[in-house]
């Protein structure tokens, strides 16, 4: 499993990715369409989250350290 934080103890894009995940696997499970949609929108808030966390890393490379 990669590290959960990078070097400056932000969440990494693999972080979020696998949470974004877990939001659409619960998603599919889901009976009632409201909740469905709800935790649809999370794994994509999540997913943004990534993004923003790529950029992050762009902008500043040496914050992630790989183990």
């Amino acid at each position: 499993m990669e590290r959960a934080t990078s070097n400056d103890g932000q969440f990494t894009p693999a972080y979020w990715r696998e949470r974004a995940e877990e939001a659409r696997v619960l998603a599919e499970e889901m009976k009632d369409r409201d909740t469905r949609a709800m935790m649809t929108m999370i794994a994509e808030t999540y997913e943004r989250m990534a993004t923003l966390a790529e950029l992050r890393e762009d902008r500043e490379p040496g914050l992630t350290s790989r183990r």
